[in-house]
């Protein structure tokens, strides 16, 4: 609703609800109040029970976590849908090699798992100078020193992320001839903030294809992280810091085969 559109209904901008919506003493200068605030006056201007709101049983928009140097974060998304986002083994092969281009150079993954409707990532932010030395290679501009020209530092790293998305969605579009959005708008994101979320959340991510009927044993799906751990082959996925903080591959493996995938649910999704 607009609550723009329906004031000058209610009284004076100074003094009606147009004037409290902003937070004015009458004289138009004031600030708009947050959203969650302003829904509330709303209601008690025109006498509607405010309850839902302050129990919040009303979904308010939330304040996007930002994406900072050295932070590990859980991330994930879903197709807008009912559709899904991966058809083929080519369409997992050129998401996973357009990651490699747009996101890598600004991340380290310590895990991720691909399935046709939605997938998981686990990742590190780079450090601001790796960022800095990343943007001018691809700015082609050696002299280029800080963030604030390019909208901030959280802002490159999701416009990385965004640039994934949106290019694989051009060329899935292209290839199945059909049009419009493939993800949900804005990718979801949580801080790993300790040791134990850390390890979990790999063994979490992982065993998401079980979990969701695609495959009946990890081995089996091709499309995570999970064989690189247990496979003695070349990988970009920073395994040697998350083995290290399992305690070892023997570990890995225990920790992975008796996960409470239930339970971890209301963990790490929301």
């Amino acid at each position: 609703m607009d609550f723009e559109a329906i004031a000058p209904s209610f009284g004076s901008a100074g003094t009606g609800i147009k004037g409290i919506l902003k937070n004015e003493p009458g004289d138009g200068a004031g600030q708009r109040l947050p959203i969650a605030e302003t829904l509330i006056v709303f209601c008690r201007y025109f006498n509607i029970d405010t309850t839902l709101v302050n129990e919040n049983k009303i979904n308010m928009p939330q304040k996007r976590i930002p994406l900072k140097p050295g932070y590990t974060y859980h991330i994930w998304t879903h197709a807008n849908g009912d559709d899904n986002l991966f058809r083929s083994e080519e369409n997992y092969n050129y998401f996973l090699n357009r990651y490699l281009h747009h996101v890598h150079l600004v991340v380290e993954t310590y895990a991720y798992c691909l399935m046709p409707n939605h997938l998981h990532l686990m990742v590190k932010i780079r450090s601001e100078e790796e960022v800095l030395d990343f943007l001018r290679e691809k700015k082609k501009d050696p002299t280029l020193q800080g963030f604030e020209t390019l909208g901030g530092f959280s802002n490159i790293i999701s416009r990385q992320f965004s640039h994934l998305f949106n290019g694989y969605t051009q060329a899935f579009n292209k290839k199945y001839n059909r049009k419009g959005s493939l993800f949900i708008p804005n990718f979801k994101r949580k801080i790993i903030d300790s040791d134990e979320y850390f390890v979990r959340l790999i063994a979490y991510i992982h065993n998401n294809p079980v979990h969701h009927g695609f495959t009946k044993n990890l081995n089996d799906w091709p499309y995570s992280s999970w064989s690189a751990y247990v496979l003695d082959k070349i990988t970009k996925v920073n395994k040697e810091e998350a083995l290290a903080l399992f305690g070892g591959i023997e570990n890995f493996t225990e920790i992975h085969r008796e996960l409470n995938f239930e339970e971890c649910i209301t963990l790490f999704e929301r």
